[in-house]
């Protein structure tokens, strides 16, 4: 029998590891535009629930300097667009492998 915190260390790895083979074979099939905007959309319900539950955000929202958010969020959202377009443009041509490999590095 596993010890739990063994079981919690693999699930994580495994469901990398199987989004990244997915996202690898949909990129092939579709095009790294389309699954980068397909992963963003679902990454967004978990996002959504947090903001929609009330009590959920621990962060108060009075404690928020919305001057450097908006100017420094709107740099990081591009460069991270540009990232993620990259990233599926590797998996769509080249092995997962590697591409998960340098990407992590």
């Amino acid at each position: 029998m596993l010890p739990i915190g063994t079981f919690w260390g693999f699930l994580p790895c495994l469901s990398w590891g199987w989004s990244d083979f997915l996202a690898s074979l949909y990129s092939k099939q579709q095009g790294s535009f389309q699954t980068a905007f397909y992963v963003q959309v679902i990454g967004l319900f978990p996002l959504l629930l947090v903001t929609v539950v009330p009590g959920s955000a621990k962060i108060p929202i009075d404690q928020i300097d919305w001057s450097i958010l908006s100017s420094l969020g709107s740099i990081i959202g591009i460069l991270m667009v540009l990232m993620y377009l990259a990233y599926y443009q590797g998996l769509a041509k080249g092995m997962v492998s590697v591409v998960t490999a340098v990407a992590s590095a």
